[in-house]
């Protein structure tokens, strides 16, 4: 890595371990949005549907 020059083999071992941390980035990021789809849809369980029409429910829970 004289004067900006980077041997093949290092190239490489770069790509690999990138390749490792951005794959379970993405794993992590995928959870979390599964997480908060889970918790949108929580938050909307009041709505239901009725005979094709949507309905509100005015029961809450505390």
């Amino acid at each position: 890595m004289v004067r900006g020059q980077v041997t093949l083999s290092q190239a490489l071992m770069v790509l690999m371990l990138s390749y490792s941390f951005f794959s379970a980035m993405r794993a992590l990021m995928n959870a979390t949005h599964s997480a908060l789809t889970g918790i949108a849809a929580y938050a909307k369980r009041h709505l239901v549907m009725r005979d094709g029409r949507l309905i509100k429910d005015d029961r809450r829970a505390p």
